[in-house]
């Protein structure tokens, strides 16, 4: 079933983190939403939920049921696609579906949207692969590359974030169209001109330190060892540095440990 060449479209958007946990790929995807639902569009969000989410979330979403994630509680994984749900999204009669992730739930959408005819697009976001080996898992990485494939080939175009990403998943069999889609920077928040030199004295920098900062859930995954050691390195050189870290997470003791002269934030 061809997409409407003009108009506005009905999209049913299947993730498996829309607002349960407010980090990358919840905030793209309401950035979307939003985006969408300004232009004209109407869309419908199927995903997880929980009793009391972090974040506000755009739209319209339709809850399926989850379970929190053993390692990581924060975190909710799909179980399912119940008929209710399908039959409500049917009745939405969407044009396109997106999914957003190839959880139980993104399988059960690409299997009904298949039955369905109706035209499947998918979104890349969390390189799991690349996980594995922060929490000792390494020998699963060949199982995960070919859930990817069996996934990921049988939709129309895969949108990714950068072209090295876009070769990654190329050089494990992704054969499906691939797209970029960039993730932006909001030019009118964060900008030379907002730089605050009062913001920076009330947290203890001084004027001429150089303040690397680091934005991101405070998780293994997100190499805070890395950035850690740059800041020590540069201080060890001479560098007049100092760490400004961003975020919050089950990371956050450790890296107080590798960074204790470092301004921790919290979530902002």
């Amino acid at each position: 079933m061809p997409v409407p060449a003009d108009g506005p479209l009905r999209i049913a958007l299947f993730t498996g983190n829309y607002h349960h946990v407010e980090d990358g790929v919840s905030r793209t995807l309401n950035r979307l939403v939003r985006y969408l639902l300004a232009d004209g569009h109407e869309v419908l969000v199927v995903g997880p939920t929980v009793e009391d989410p972090p974040m506000e979330h755009a739209g319209t979403l339709l809850a399926v049921p989850s379970v929190s994630i053993p390692t990581r509680p924060e975190y909710q994984f799909t179980t399912g696609f119940p008929d209710e749900i399908k039959w409500r999204v049917a009745h939405f009669r969407p044009d396109l579906v997106h999914i957003a992730t190839p959880d139980r739930l993104g399988f059960a959408a690409l299997r009904w949207a298949e039955e369905q005819g109706l035209p499947v697009v998918s979104s890349y976001h969390t390189h799991f692969p690349s996980y594995l080996d922060y929490y000792y898992a390494g020998a699963l990485e060949p199982l995960l590359w070919r859930l990817g494939r069996r996934f990921y080939n049988r939709v129309a175009e895969v949108f990714v974030p950068t072209p090295s990403m876009a070769e990654v998943l190329r050089e494990n069999g992704i054969t499906a169209p691939l797209e970029l889609w960039p993730r932006g920077v909001e030019t009118d928040r964060f900008r030379p001109e907002a730089r605050s030199l009062d913001w920076r004295r009330q947290r203890g920098f001084a004027d001429d330190d150089v303040v690397v900062t680091f934005v991101s859930r405070l998780v293994k995954e997100k190499s805070i060892d890395v950035y850690a050691e740059v800041v020590n390195r540069l201080s060890r050189e001479g560098t007049r540095v100092r760490g400004l870290i961003v975020g919050s997470g089950p990371e956050r003791e450790a890296m107080e440990a590798l960074l204790p002269d470092a301004v921790f934030t919290g979530h902002l």
